[in-house]
């Protein structure tokens, strides 16, 4: 008498509710993690200073390295670093020179972490040979000149 049937029309509302309930809840989902990206991007900075100082100890006649590829040669990070990416930011080294004109052994270097996408994080990060992680909210300016310290 009392039999109670759960129709197409009331599975598929049920799917879009609960569609639209994560649609909604989604946006702030990746605000709240967007601290959590930018800290573990100045942890990977502050790693990289670290390999950096190692791999230029091992390496006296060449000095620092800008390159993830070396590091990881030399086992001085792991594979999910060595990738260039950490938790929505994209890694990059560059600038590794000499402060020497007679010399070929490079004294400075910077490594940058900018974010992928607008998700991920809004922040850009950057350490050199002095080891200070500063931070920009303009993807336009110089993370060196007019970035905070962090």
């Amino acid at each position: 008498m009392g039999e109670s049937r759960v129709s197409w029309v009331e599975i598929v509302l049920a799917v879009v509710i609960v569609g639209m309930i994560l649609v909604i809840a989604r946006p702030g989902t990746l605000r709240s993690r967007r601290p959590a990206n930018e800290e573990e991007a100045i942890g990977a900075l502050r790693t990289l200073a670290t390999v950096e100082t190692i791999y230029s100890n091992r390496h006296p006649s060449s000095g620092y390295t800008c390159s993830l590829d070396d590091l990881s040669k030399e086992a001085l990070i792991d594979a999910k670093l060595a990738s260039g990416s950490r938790s929505g930011y994209r890694l990059r080294g560059e600038g590794c020179r000499s402060t020497d004109p007679k010399s070929n052994v490079a004294t400075e270097y910077r490594w940058y972490a900018d974010p992928i996408n607008a998700e991920t994080g809004t922040r850009h990060f950057c350490l050199d040979q002095t080891k200070v992680v500063r931070a920009t909210d303009d993807p336009e300016a110089s993370c060196f000149q007019d970035g905070t310290e962090q």
